[in-house]
This record gives C-alpha cells, sequence and structure tokens, in this order.
C-alpha cells in the first residue's frame, strides 16, 4: 500500500514539474493571480501547497530572478528577444535580473540541448534578495537565489505569453 502511494506521489511531482511548477514551493496564493490565464491556472491549483502562503499583500513581488540557458526553450529564448524590451525599465530599477548560464553541454553538441540546467525564475519581496557576488559563479547565484527567495518557477513547457502575462501581474513595478 505505502509503495502505491509513494508511486502516486511521484508521479504528480513529476507530472507538476513537467509542466514548470514545483510543489515543494508553489504557494496555492499565488495561483490566484493566474486566475484569468485559465491555461495554467488549473495546472497551478493541481500543483500548490495549500499550507503554504504568501502574506495578503500577496500576488506582487518586487523583485524577480530569470536565469535562463539559451537554446534549453524556444518559448522562453522567444520571450527574451521579443517581449523582454517592454520590461526594460524593471531591469535597469533591478527589480528584474537576469542572469544566462552557459550550458558546457549544449556547446558539445553543437547547440543542442542534452540535459543539465533548466530555465527559472525566482520571485522576491523587499529586501529578500541575496547577496551574491560578481565573482560568484552562476552555479552559486543560484543557490543563493533559491534559498532566498519566496518562490520558485521552473519555466519548462511555459509559453511565451504566458511567462510574458506572468512576469507582467506578479511583478510589482
Amino acid at each position: 500500500h505505502n509503495a502505491k502511494v509513494q508511486a502516486a506521489a511521484d508521479d504528480w511531482l513529476g507530472t507538476c514539474r513537467s509542466k514548470g511548477f514545483d510543489p515543494y514551493m508553489l504557494a496555492c496564493d499565488t495561483c490566484k493571480v493566474l486566475e484569468s490565464y485559465s491555461s495554467i491556472h488549473s495546472t497551478c491549483l493541481e500543483c500548490c501547497q495549500a499550507y503554504k502562503s504568501t502574506p495578503i499583500k500577496t500576488q506582487k513581488y518586487d523583485k524577480a530572478v530569470l536565469i535562463f540557458t539559451r537554446g534549453y526553450d524556444n518559448e522562453v529564448d522567444d520571450f527574451i528577444d521579443q517581449d523582454l524590451p517592454e520590461f526594460d525599465e524593471a531591469i535597469q530599477s533591478n527589480l528584474l535580473t537576469l542572469e544566462q548560464k552557459v550550458d558546457p553541454m549544449m556547446m558539445m553538441y553543437g547547440g543542442r540541448y542534452m540535459g543539465g540546467f533548466g530555465n527559472k525564475i525566482a520571485w522576491f519581496d523587499e529586501g529578500q534578495l541575496p547577496d551574491v557576488n560578481e565573482s560568484d559563479s552562476l552555479t552559486e547565484k543560484v543557490v543563493k537565489y533559491e534559498e532566498k527567495a519566496k518562490e520558485v518557477m521552473t519555466l519548462r513547457r511555459w509559453k511565451r505569453d504566458d511567462l510574458k502575462e506572468m512576469v507582467g501581474t506578479l511583478l510589482a513595478a
């Protein structure tokens, strides 16, 4: 019986992660913000943890860090290439930070993704951003971001328009 329960939990976790949600980090309060985006709202609700909560000020974060690898996901690449100019003011005022990782596995295989690093966005409340140094490797920065983040979302299988709307909705600008 316990093996069946564990298998069901593993399947749920895998399904949520494959759709870009990390149930260990996702508060159901965050899903409320996505109500108008029905394509991802229902999946968000299936994957969130009701016991996790975000303060009532909710739904808006003061800062975000987009951690990405070029070539890993065309939708994220298109968001960066085509939609990022709309967030230029947020980038200039350090509300939105970009951290690009060059994946050596991609370079070895001629730009085709062969595993390794996934795209993520980390959300922070005011004063929550960790101290990162220019001398820190990206791996060190990512660990610091994930440890301090109010919420981290993996961006696997997210559509460009959904990503654009989510950043526009959740980032207090």
